[in-house]
């Protein structure tokens, strides 16, 4: 089979799990792995992985090791080896392996999709799963989650029981082949979402949602289960009240380098901590307020951004500024006294922090190999969009026989088992003649998308190795038999 180009794949050191489950915590270090994370009782807390996925990406790149391996390096150092450390896709799916884990003495690091981990979670009792969902009912009334869905839950749990001791199920890998919309349609949206969290994976690829590529999100995510994060204790806070009322990016500019001043004062922003999300509130001139977050892409070290001149701070706040005043401006059209909004005073609230150990701080021993690092980490919280990254991706994909293309009387080329690939590639394809073409080797057959056409064979490719006019070129000829040149070989 052919490579489909320009697809989006994961690095070979991307993050692959969500969340990070660990039966211990410290106040002290409660943000080191990650600045979320939710307590799901006294002895388990969640960390999520994927808010902080570039920070341990980036920093696995540096160190030549892996995301996954750092983190692991993180934990030992901050909680000790003698705990548990579940790597997984979901909180509740690591709530169900923790809870089996502890009965079995069991400590050290777990990954949901490992294969022995895989088999003793589906032999997990259906008892076992039914008790966890009740200890998730007591969290969820205390925090008044889900109040509506949950309704009439413990009605259901008893049907289910009924029902499945009726079928002869009494593990949870017995009911893995029946779809949530069925559970749902015969008890109720919740027990739906809990058949979801059990096996996030299988849930994943059955709801349809259209995301893009390059972004996460936790609702989807997480299949409906409420995240309910712990805070900054005392929040690093400033406030800015104004003489006289400021519209222009200009004039707030120079007061908010005071505001971002301020902040260092306050011990949970400096090094090692590193920000991550950021609520300003502004005061308008009727004393209104309006409050936007903003979000670093990758975990910002204010120290650093102040030796620069707070760039990387100011830019995103002057694209939270610039949205928030368009919306303001809109809101305000039909006031015959008012053409811009007018801002008399705003605080700023830290919301969440990282704080890895000094010890992952410790990048390059090579100063020039690290500045260049760091600039292109701060080039990504100085833009509004996100860098993205593409490569091949090599893909088993159903194609058309080559008979049925193949020209009359041209005998079929066997497929070359090494792929050629062009020195150069044109911006563009260029149609040519087939009479320019003097020789020619078959090298493969390439398709991208086949399965949102009416004709697939629209989208396949059979690429040449051909000679032109002396020149080695990369060439394609479509269903159709046109020829087109496509790169250059030499």
């Amino acid at each position: 089979m052919g490579e489909v180009l320009s697809l989006f794949t994961k690095p070979e050191n991307d993050l692959e799990y969500s969340y990070l489950l660990i039966n211990a915590f410290k106040k002290a270090s409660a943000f080191n792995i990650s600045s979320q994370v939710m307590k799901l009782s006294d002895d388990y807390y969640v960390h999520d992985l994927k808010v902080v996925k570039s920070y341990w990406s980036n920093l696995a790149q540096k160190k030549e090791s892996s995301p996954i391996e750092l983190i692991q390096r993180e934990a030992s150092l901050t909680y000790g080896e003698d705990k548990l450390y579940i790597f997984c896709h979901h909180p509740f799916e690591a709530y169900l392996l923790a809870g089996h884990l502890i009965q079995k003495k069991s400590f050290g690091f777990y990954f949901s999709q490992n294969s022995r981990v895989e088999n003793f979670y589906g032999n997990l009792s259906l008892d076992h799963w039914f008790d966890s969902c009740r200890y998730l009912d007591e969290l969820f009334n205390k925090e008044n989650i889900l109040v509506s869905e949950r309704k009439a839950n413990k009605k259901h749990y008893n049907q289910m029981e009924k029902m499945f001791q009726g079928l002869g199920l009494s593990k949870i890998s017995d009911f893995k082949s029946i779809h949530a919309v069925d559970l749902q349609r015969r008890f109720s949206k919740y027990v739906g979402m809990l058949w979801d969290w059990t096996y996030p994976n299988i849930s994943s690829e059955c709801h349809e949602e259209n995301l893009d590529l390059f972004q996460y999100d936790r609702d989807v995510a997480l299949h409906g289960f409420v995240w309910k994060s712990l805070k900054i204790e005392s929040a690093p806070t400033v406030k800015k009240d104004l003489d006289y009322p400021l519209s222009h990016w200009d004039h707030i500019k120079e007061e908010l380098i005071n505001s971002f001043d301020k902040l260092l004062r306050f011990k949970q922003v400096l090094s090692p901590n590193r920000l991550v999300l950021v609520d300003w509130r502004l005061t308008l001139f009727d004393l209104e307020q309006c409050s936007t977050l903003i979000r670093f892409k990758h975990p910002l070290c204010l120290l650093q951004d102040q030796k620069k001149g707070y760039v990387s701070l100011l830019s995103q706040f002057q694209f939270a500024f610039d949205s928030l005043q368009g919306e303001l401006n809109q809101h305000y059209q039909d006031y015959d006294y008012f053409d811009v909004a007018h801002f008399c005073g705003w605080s700023i609230e830290v919301k969440e922090t990282l704080s890895p150990s000094s010890l992952n701080n410790e990048l390059f021993s090579n100063l020039e190999e690290m500045v260049i690092d760091q600039d292109i980490e701060a080039f990504q919280n100085r833009i509004k969009g996100s860098i993205n990254r593409y490569s091949v991706l090599r893909i088993d994909i159903p194609s058309l026989d080559y008979k049925d293309l193949k020209e009359p009387g041209e005998a079929i080329v066997p497929v070359v088992t090494e792929s050629l690939r062009p020195f150069f590639i044109f911006e563009s394809p260029i149609s040519i003649e087939e009479s320019q073409i003097t020789e020619r080797r078959f090298i493969e057959r390439t398709s991208s998308d086949w399965w949102v056409r009416w004709d697939s064979r629209e989208l396949f490719r059979d690429y040449y190795m051909g000679l032109v006019h002396n020149e080695l070129l990369y060439l394609y000829k479509d269903h159709l038999n046109r020829w087109y040149k496509h790169g250059l070989f030499s």
